[in-house]
Formats: C-alpha cells, structure tokens, sequence
C-alpha cells in the first residue's frame, strides 16, 4: 500500500480511524454506487 502524502494525509484525516490508522467507512456507504463514501463518523439523518 503506498503512503499518503501530507496533503493527502490531512484531506483523509475525516476518514482515518485513530485505533487502526486505516480509511473506514459508513456501513450504508459501504453498499452503496456512488463514490461519495462518508466516514463512520457521520450520522444518516434521513
């Protein structure tokens, strides 16, 4: 897996679970189409 950039790092950084240090996602998100993917932080309103 190659490293981010810093840049990169800090555009990530929403996604990034601080325990495992790798990108997770929403589970709706996960089966999802579209290639928005919203971070497990978010909270599904509607």
């Amino acid at each position: 897996m190659p490293r981010l950039s810093k840049k990169a790092k800090q555009e990530w950084d929403f996604f990034i679970n601080p325990e495992t240090g790798r990108r997770i996602y929403n589970s709706l998100c996960l089966k999802c189409k579209n290639k928005c993917k919203q971070s497990h932080k978010t909270i599904v309103v509607f």
